[in-house]
């Protein structure tokens, strides 16, 4: 009930590498008093934000009003904004404290990823933007460039993210973590530029050209890209299909190890 895709998808991207995440955290351990430290680069430097563990929840009351609103149900008690699986805090703990830095959780509803992953680790981020099937100059070479030096990137689609899909599986006003861009061969010997994608949601995913289950594949292109038929919002699509359902990717030079501060 949060509209942060964003600030998930920053997460699931600096995921990638979990050391990075552990570096958000004062501590990666539970503890009684429910107490934890998360490090934000909030106004240029680093700050650490202390928060509890008391998160909000459904209740019969909102389980109520989204039924008589056609909306998709969460049961009493679970999270009515982000959370990870099973029992992990980490997802719910940054998420609440990224809101007290912004002063409240309906301040975080809408934003970029560059800027966030930048609070999130204090490398400078870039946003690079396009119109609909527009060509931009350089921007797959940054890609790839970002691929090969560790760079956490991302991209966001235009629009206004409702919870749905559009016909080709992409979800308006929605932002995605950019895992990858590759130069293969497909399956007549024509080179192929594809990007690799991941849907914050685990699942809902890309349903064109080299989409999960597609007949693009073959045995050794899966092979070599690592690839699984699994609905678990990870999908490769090509460059330029990017360039027609996406308007935006951004990328932050994070080195990890680099001392951040802009003062």
């Amino acid at each position: 009930m949060l509209g942060d895709c964003y600030f998930v998808a920053a997460l699931a991207t600096l995921a990638e590498w979990p050391a990075r995440v552990k570096k958000i955290f004062v501590s990666d351990k539970s503890n009684s008093q429910g107490l934890y430290g998360v490090n934000l680069y909030i106004d240029g430097y680093m700050q650490t934000y202390w928060v509890d563990d008391f998160f909000p929840v459904f209740n019969k009351e909102v389980e109520s009003v989204r039924k008589a609103n056609g909306e998709k149900l969460g049961s009493p008690g679970e999270p009515i904004f982000s959370a990870a699986q099973g029992n992990e805090l980490w997802v719910a703990v940054a998420e609440k404290a990224y809101a007290k830095a912004h002063k409240g959780y309906v301040i975080i509803a809408g934003g970029s990823c560059g800027p966030t992953l930048r609070d999130l680790c204090g490398a400078p981020a870039y946003t690079h933007c396009w119109e609909k099937n527009e060509m931009v100059y350089g921007l797959w070479d940054k890609i790839v460039e970002g691929e090969e030096k560790n760079y956490a990137m991302s991209a966001g689609s235009p629009g206004v993210d409702e919870g749905t899909l559009n016909e080709s599986g992409i979800v308006p006003g929605h932002a995605y973590s950019l895992l990858a861009g590759k130069i293969v061969k497909d399956k007549d010997g024509e080179e192929q530029h594809l990007v690799k994608m991941r849907n914050p949601w685990k699942e809902g995913e890309w349903t064109g050209a080299f989409a999960d289950g597609s007949d693009d594949w073959t045995e050794e292109l899966m092979a070599e890209l690592e690839h699984s038929d699994t609905n678990d919002g990870i999908f490769w699509m090509k460059y330029e299909d990017m360039l027609k359902e996406f308007e935006q990717v951004d990328i932050c030079k994070v080195v990890d190890d680099n001392f951040y501060s802009f003062i």
